[in-house]
């Protein structure tokens, strides 16, 4: 199985295993990729953040899926840091269609309630942040897969926990 750790702590199992991909952001925490493949994926501590999951067939038909566990925090400070986000986002959507038939986004929690996040820096309710991530998500969908991503789970989930097992294209939420 691969498990993505949450953010920071992606970079560390990177370096001991191998088997999880780390992108690095100019905002320290903001995601973190796994590879594409088709094992499970597996990803904690969700509270705020998505999981995006592709999902797709490879050219010999078995099911592949690559995991994005993404921080609000992308879109909580200014677009400084939504640029380099969006620009990785498209290529990795380039780099899954381009290994797989069939792509979808599927996106797994977040928090979209009235009340101001505390973290953020210009008073965002959590609502705002949740909506110009979908946002994000769509335009960049839609652009490189010609498709929009589904919403599977949440937001305002009472999950911190996604497993997604690729072979079946089912998630387990706890």
């Amino acid at each position: 199985m691969t498990t993505l750790h949450h953010l920071a702590e992606a970079e560390l199992a990177h370096q001991q295993s191998g088997e999880v991909s780390y992108v690095p952001d100019p905002h320290p925490e903001a995601y973190a990729i796994s590879g594409i493949d088709g094992l499970p994926k597996d990803t904690d501590k969700l509270r705020r953040c998505l999981a995006v999951v592709l999902v797709g067939k490879d050219f010999k038909g078995r099911n592949i899926s690559q995991l994005l566990h993404v921080s609000p925090k992308i879109l909580e400070k200014s677009i400084v840091f939504v640029r380099p986000f969006k620009r990785t986002f498209q290529k990795i959507l380039t780099n899954f269609s381009a290994s797989a038939t069939q792509c979808e986004v599927l996106v797994y929690g977040g928090v979209a309630n009235d009340s101001l996040d505390p973290h953020t820096d210009y008073r965002k309710t959590n609502a705002d942040i949740y909506r110009e991530m979908l946002e994000l998500l769509t335009e960049c969908s839609r652009k490189i897969l010609k498709s929009n991503p589904q919403v599977k789970a949440g937001p305002n989930g009472n999950f911190k926990r996604l497993l997604f097992v690729t072979e079946t294209k089912k998630a387990v939420l706890s």
